[in-house]
């Protein structure tokens, strides 16, 4: 047994004084150690530090050891702290899969292009990392080398609905085609930011998009999507489960669906954009729900004959 530990101890002991001798010769290290380690840490160490706990950590602990550890942890700290640089300030979100769960969490802001608009709100948005946003902008060609769904974020404007458009064999509604025609016209490679708020069923971003326009303020304050198109009678207040308006608190999010709430009236009294003509008032919760019971009337009707 004595030997074992004595042999483990051997081991540990010639592992230092590789590992010594290697910080002893990198350069790297040797750098850090005259640049960082001796004019700012160990100056900071030395006149923060109390002298009784000096002498004390300096008699227990050899100071070489203490030179060793700190330089290894202010280069760990240095790593992390450009890891995360380059997350959050060079690193280009591809796709809806590329966004953390905690990004959600704390509702993380992007900016990007938006490319294409594929329904009445939803489009999708090629993201520009914050320090290269100027390079994408100016220089950097904006024409796709692959699949939008390889190359862009979906986004789904949060806190509304829109009229639906005619897909997957279905009828659209009678005013889907005119808000589809007017948000792709809006948002024709405009540059927006979004909120990341949540994640939908369909694994789309469900997000609150900003878009400044000269007209709104001579391009000082940003102007919201979803607000604006309540305003415009192009949506309804959207209600239903994981509803969400707004980024910030729950409190906010509830004063925004009082608010989007009346927005919605307002339009709907002032018969503007889809409340124009009776014909055209149904809301998209409401055509979904037809739509919906229409199929499985026409699944049941096919299975029994």
């Amino acid at each position: 047994m004595n030997d074992k530990i004595q042999s483990i101890k051997d081991q540990f002991q010639t592992q230092y004084k590789r590992t010594c001798n290697y910080l002893k010769n990198n350069t790297f290290i040797n750098y850090i150690n005259s640049n960082i380690y001796k004019p700012y840490l160990y100056s900071f160490y030395s006149k923060q530090v109390h002298p009784y706990y000096k002498e004390y950590i300096e008699n227990k602990i050899p100071p070489k050891y203490i030179r060793d550890f700190t330089i290894a942890s202010s280069t760990l700290l240095l790593y992390f702290a450009g890891v995360r640089l380059y997350k959050r300030g060079f690193k280009r979100i591809h796709t809806n899969n590329d966004i953390l769960e905690n990004d959600f969490k704390i509702q993380r802001k992007l900016k990007g292009k938006a490319i294409h608009v594929g329904d009445s709100d939803n489009f999708r948005l090629l993201h520009y990392p914050p320090l290269l946003g100027p390079y994408y902008t100016l220089f950097k060609n904006n024409k796709l080398k692959k699949k939008l769904s390889e190359e862009t974020i979906h986004i789904r404007l949060a806190g509304i609905d829109a009229p639906e458009c005619a897909h997957f064999g279905q009828p659209g509604q009678p005013y889907g085609e005119v808000v589809l025609a007017w948000l792709t016209k809006f948002l024709s490679n405009n540059h927006v930011t979004v909120y990341l708020l949540k994640r939908d069923q369909y694994n789309r971003a469900v997000c609150s998009v900003y878009v400044r326009k000269w007209w709104y303020y001579f391009y000082l304050k940003q102007l919201n999507l979803s607000e604006y198109m309540l305003k415009k009678g192009y949506a309804v207040c959207y209600e239903g489960e994981g509803e969400v308006y707004i980024e910030g608190s729950k409190e906010r999010n509830s004063k925004y669906k009082e608010y989007f709430k009346r927005l919605e009236d307002k339009a709907k009294s002032a018969k503007k954009g889809m409340w124009a003509k009776k014909s055209t008032s149904e809301s998209p919760k409401d055509y979904k729900r037809r739509m919906k019971g229409t199929t499985s009337s026409s699944t049941n009707n096919t299975a029994s004959a």
